[in-house]
């Protein structure tokens, strides 16, 4: 990250928080848990958080809290300095500025690996389906998707990494833990590193509360440190309204919610989440990826995420790194930004309301290569001479509606049209 880029988020922060909207407000504890060296900022944060959001104060902003906000973004902003110069503040020499920067940019390009695993197998006696032969490295700051129609091996995948079930072949190999490669995994050591959100949330049989004080208290977060590190995760996640409900009377969001806030109160290294969109609204699934997305990018605590999910274009907007198996072999594996990147076509995918024989007669001039419905849209494929804005001023000359049109070219989605 450079200065500039800091001094943008701490710009974007206070427009954000005039008016105390709870999404900016949740971006600013993340700032100050981030960047804060002084836990006191924690306190502060916090009472704030409460007072304008929780507390539905929607008033213009009082000169105490306007004080407040101003004071913590001067002591997080001032909070890391190098040699003695004020890394975003007040008027700074060139040279300053450079050296700060780099040293910045080296810290962000540095992510190491908290998991490795090489010809990962799981075979079972009774059933045809194997895992066979995955390769994987999971970086901190990185978001890792696995794709793949159900049954094809992403959650067979997901426990054996968290080591719910045991591989028939390969290497698990977790570099903060076990020293050498090839040597036995301690899971007792793996789980203090490590958060697995399943696809089934058990039920809490505790208060809300105490469930994530418990969680951080057998993570060694004790006594002040404990209250400090609930009550922060809980305001994160916008929880604090919902702390007197028993577990049945959560929504799937708000389930989904607490049990990220359990697993991350620690902050874990690895988070394992399988299937963390389904059965959420729009609105919520949008919510949680921005948070895996913030929590992912944190200087102070980047986390490595390892998800799956079937939304698949919601996922493209967060994701890293894609993983797509199919029966249980990796059929695709590579950066987002590579994905289609030596592709010998183009596919586009498009909603109207005419039949299939009605599109084949209207494209009989166009030149493209195959056409298909795959229950919901088109899809049709051309070579690499014909793109998007071809085949919609074609259609439009044509007189068709479209409801919906994307190029799906460099999308996972054409993954699954192959």
């Amino acid at each position: 990250m450079s200065v500039s880029d800091f001094q943008h988020i701490v710009q974007d922060l206070k427009k954000e928080l005039k008016n105390w909207e709870p999404q900016g407000a949740q971006r600013f504890l993340s700032f100050v848990d981030t960047y804060a060296q002084d836990r006191s900022l924690y306190y502060k944060a916090i009472l704030l958080h409460r007072k304008k959001v929780i507390g539905k104060d929607t008033s213009e902003t009082t000169a105490e809290g306007e004080n407040v906000f101003d004071q913590l973004i001067d002591q997080v902003a001032t909070a890391h300095i190098e040699n003695g110069v004020d890394l975003n503040l007040g008027n700074r020499t060139d040279t300053q500025l450079e050296k700060i920067s780099a040293r910045l940019e080296e810290e962000a390009s540095i992510r190491p690996v908290v998991f490795e695993g090489e010809n990962i197998s799981k075979s079972y006696r009774r059933s045809s389906f194997e895992l066979k032969d995955i390769n994987l490295i999971l970086r901190a700051g990185e978001i890792t998707s696995v794709i793949g129609e159900n049954g094809n091996g992403k959650t067979t995948l997901f426990r054996t990494i968290v080591g719910e079930i045991k591989h028939s072949s390969g290497i698990l190999f977790y570099p903060e833990i076990n020293p050498e490669k090839g040597k036995r995994v301690h899971w007792s050591k793996v789980n203090q590193i490590m958060a697995y959100v399943p696809q089934d949330l058990p039920n809490w049989n505790r208060s809300l509360r105490e469930m994530i004080q418990f969680e951080a208290a057998t993570h060694g977060i004790l006594g002040e440190e404990n209250k400090i590190a609930v009550d922060y995760i809980i305001q994160r996640f916008g929880l604090e309204a919902h702390l007197g409900k028993k577990w049945n009377e959560l929504s799937g969001g708000f389930k989904l919610r607490f049990y990220l806030a359990k697993s991350l109160v620690w902050k874990p290294k690895l988070l394992v989440i399988d299937e963390p969109l389904a059965n959420l609204d729009i609105k919520t699934q949008l919510m949680v990826l921005n948070d895996l997305r913030t929590l992912c990018d944190s200087y102070k605590y980047p986390l490595s995420i390892l998800l799956s999910s079937q939304h698949l274009h919601e996922i493209e907007a967060v994701s890293d790194n894609i993983l797509f198996l199919k029966e249980g072999e990796v059929s695709y594996q590579g950066t987002l930004k590579d994905l289609g990147k030596d592709r010998k076509i183009n596919m586009f995918e498009f909603y109207c309301s005419l039949s299939f024989t009605e599109i084949q007669t209207i494209l009989q001039d166009f030149p493209y290569e195959k056409l298909h419905h795959n229950g919901i849209s088109y899809v049709i494929t051309t070579s690499l001479n014909q793109e998007a804005n071809d085949l919609i001023q074609y259609l439009i000359g044509k007189r068709i509606e479209l409801t919906y049109f994307r190029d799906i070219s460099k999308s996972v989605k054409q993954l699954f049209e192959r």
